[in-house]
């Protein structure tokens, strides 16, 4: 959000003819901010106020997300400054702030697109003619370190413990398309990107690979993901290549999974069974253990078809996807038109000994390529997308293989170091996510001791060289330890 809008509910100012900001009030940097314009937007309670900020005020923006609609309590906080927190002072009466945490259930209110915010009771009830939660109204609700919602105005009929908010989450479907774009151009944000916070504990990997449940904190990658998907589209199968230790299998499962998992760039990927793997000892038998679990077949069956003829795996697989269909593990077969194989550590292949060994590699490769290149189905096209992930070491022994040299030249991708802007992503976005903010100069001191100690940064790596120089990043008052196994207490720092 931009430090030129504050926000506030309609009905708070919706009758008056000169509004003000009191920031910091009370306190010896208070000052006073000009309101020069007004979008009121009733029908969700929420205000947009355009102010003429301070030129020596430090205003660090917000950020927006949503609370995940599944069955759990989350913990929010505002601040404002209620009728019941109305001191007496010789120089007149005033109210003194009120920090207010409680817990908001997901699941109440989803047709009226509301929080329902449970709090302590007040500890007074001056009035019990007024809401003693009076001048709470407007207050942002934040969870996460995320704003989700704005306090609306409380009844005492609501009860003494419960408040209500507008739900930041919901305020896309509440509203005009017009009004809409009025607010997200003031915002400077899409509301449709709103996502929830991280609370997944610690956000840094250390030596795990990050995975899909992880896709949130995994940063310095966006591009290269988004590259690696452009050609997973355009070829169908990709080898992708790097150092051991490089983030490949980061870079594959909490990366390109997600983008699929979005139908990028892939119309439709997003409903496309998927199988993760590697080879292991027997990869035929594994590669048919899997798909005899998508399609409710006999998997010893299936590894002898694929052992008997491997170029026809794009027909067995198309049959297993027509399977998976009638057993209604997909939407639809157009839906379901092809399957996307991940192998990781592919180089396992080149494990299995003797003659026997050197057999399955063969048919493994064989099918492999034939499932990602031979057209099958009514639209004749491949029935799977293979992408193969291989230490860069062992790019010699793949290209003793003629398949894979063909799949090496049209679709080779080398994950490789990560430049100084990704490594800042990599640093400040994981700990963003969790609603803290990492200082400049502490990312620039991490990232200049690592350099001089002559560190070779790379995903996953850098999770456990931020951790050991016990990484802090601080919001407000508190301070975070950041580092490779949890927060606080749960990294052991």
């Amino acid at each position: 959000m931009t430090t030129t809008i504050v926000l506030t509910a309609a009905h708070v100012v919706q009758d008056a003819s000169t509004v003000r900001v009191r920031f910091e009030a009370d306190q010896p940097g208070e000052w006073l901010a000009e309101v020069i314009d007004m979008l009121a937007v009733p029908e969700i309670d929420v205000a947009l106020l355009t102010i003429v900020p301070l030129d020596t005020a430090e205003v660090v923006p917000a950020r927006f997300g949503l609370i995940a609609e599944r069955d759990e309590l989350i913990d929010c906080s505002a601040v404002g400054f209620p009728r019941w927190k109305l001191r007496d002072d010789p120089a007149g009466p005033y109210r003194d702030s009120a920090h207010i945490v409680g817990s908001a259930s997901a699941l109440a209110n989803r047709r009226e697109g509301t929080l329902e915010i449970t709090v302590p009771p007040p500890e007074r009830d001056p009035d019990p003619a007024v809401s003693p939660w009076q001048g709470m109204s407007g207050a942002a609700v934040f969870s996460n370190g995320r704003i989700v919602g704005i306090l609306s105005r409380h009844y005492r009929s609501d009860g003494l413990g419960r408040l209500t908010a507008s739900r930041a989450g919901r305020w896309r479907t509440q509203v005009s398309p017009a009004r809409l774009h009025d607010m997200e151009s003031l915002l400077g944000i899409s509301l449709e990107s709103l996502r929830p916070g991280w609370t997944g504990g610690c956000p840094y990997r250390g030596l795990l690979p990050y995975d899909p449940a992880h896709a949130a904190v995994f940063y310095g990658r966006e591009l290269m993901t988004a590259e690696l998907a452009e050609m997973l589209a355009r070829t169908g199968i990709v080898v992708v290549t790097g150092p051991s230790g490089a983030g490949k299998t980061s870079v594959l499962q909490a990366g390109l999974v997600p983008v699929l998992d979005r139908g990028e760039p892939l119309p439709g990927s997003s409903s496309w069974p998927r199988i993760a793997m590697t080879p292991t000892a027997h990869p035929l038998a594994e590669l048919a253990a899997q798909l005899g679990a998508l399609g409710g077949k006999d998997s010893a069956a299936i590894r002898d078809s694929l052992a008997a003829a491997p170029a026809d795996a794009h027909l067995v697989i198309r049959e297993i996807l027509l399977a998976a269909a009638r057993r209604g593990e997909v939407t639809g077969v157009d839906d379901l038109e092809r399957l996307v194989l991940i192998i990781d550590q592919f180089e396992q292949v080149f494990d299995l000994a003797g003659e026997g060994g050197e057999r399955e590699r063969a048919a493994f490769i064989e099918a492999v390529c034939a499932a990602a290149t031979q057209p099958a189905g009514p639209r004749s096209e491949p029935s799977a997308l293979a992408v193969i992930a291989v230490r860069g070491d062992y790019w010699d022994r793949c290209a003793a293989y003629p398949l894979l040299v063909s799949a090496m030249q049209r679709g080779q991708f080398i994950v490789g170091p990560m430049d100084e802007a990704d490594l800042r992503r990599a640093i400040t976005g994981p700990a963003d996510e969790s609603g803290l903010r990492v200082e400049t100069s502490l990312t620039d001191a991490v990232l200049s001791e690592l350099r001089r100690e002559g560190v070779n940064i790379q995903v996953p790596g850098l999770g456990v060289a931020a951790s050991n120089r016990g990484l802090r990043s601080s919001v407000g008052r508190d301070v975070a330890v950041v580092g490779g196994r949890g927060f606080r207490d749960d990294c052991g720092l």
